[in-house]
């Protein structure tokens, strides 16, 4: 997906309801451009390039940073913090990302998926397989 055939323009010309490309703070679409921010979330629509959906969060910042995420279905694919400790959680109907300081994790999923029953959170919600097995 990080290749592309063309340019992003950050708009929905294939009407999915997400644009291409989109830029995200700590709440979805709503980008902290100020000098001083240390965190940024990008999202590529899939759609657009015959691939999955991907999101990358970057937390530059010495303190963890929470993310609200523009879809749901999220699975955890890298992350750069060797703990492994980026976790996915629900919250009055919204996905979160929480992504502990200095460090990047790559997510995929799809944002055109139909939203999922929100279920109470047990333990760790995290979607990731570890050593292959299932958590």
């Amino acid at each position: 997906c990080l290749v592309r055939p063309a340019k992003t323009s950050g708009r929905d010309g294939k009407r999915t309801g997400y644009p291409d490309f989109s830029l995200h703070g700590e709440e979805a679409f709503r980008p902290d451009l100020m000098s001083y921010s240390r965190r940024a979330g990008l999202y590529y629509n899939g759609s657009f390039y015959g691939c999955r959906d991907l999101y990358i969060a970057l937390n530059l910042h010495w303190m963890p940073h929470r993310f609200a995420l523009p879809g749901k279905g999220m699975e955890i694919i890298l992350e750069t913090d060797e703990k492994k400790e980026c976790r996915i959680f629900t919250k009055e109907g919204r996905d979160y990302l929480t992504v502990p300081d200095r460090t990047i994790c790559l997510c995929t999923f799809s944002a055109s998926e139909e939203k999922a029953e929100e279920e109470p959170a047990k333990g760790d919600t995290r979607q990731k397989k570890e050593n292959g097995i299932e958590p």
